[in-house]
């Protein structure tokens, strides 16, 4: 279990070192999809910490700390994907066509993965790919 826990926690820190690398200042907009993708690679992990905790024999004080996690960056990247979406969205002169283009590719390749977050604090939902 100790050596469980210190992967957890080498794994986390490893998330929390690379996902800035996603949010480079003057590339938040072209970096947006891929940052969406990390984000959920590292929610999909604190989620899967969560699910196995008993199986892997994770304590009951690293648990809430991996709860607290979960909590607080899926608000952050949620407001981080709004946030830099709608100042975008806001700055964009161009014509209607254009700026609906920009909204559904957001919507496809930011959002869909923004939508399922809040859900992966119920432990027993199951989300199928095909649904």
């Amino acid at each position: 279990p100790l050596s469980i826990t210190s992967s957890v926690n080498t794994m986390q820190q490893l998330f929390l070192n690379r996902l800035p690398q996603f949010q480079i200042q003057g590339y938040q907009l072209l970096l947006l999809p891929l940052f969406a993708q990390a984000a959920n690679m590292h929610l999909s992990f604190i989620r899967d910490v969560i699910l196995n905790a008993d199986e892997w024999g994770i304590s009951a004080a690293t648990l809430r700390t991996y709860r607290d996690y979960l909590r607080n960056y899926t608000r952050d990247y949620s407001n981080y994907c709004i946030n830099t979406y709608q100042t975008a969205f806001r700055g964009l002169n161009t014509r209607l066509h254009d700026m609906l283009e920009f909204r559904t590719y957001m919507f496809l390749n930011v959002f869909e993965y923004v939508s399922i977050w809040s859900l992966f604090k119920y432990q027993s939902l199951m989300v199928s790919p095909g649904a």
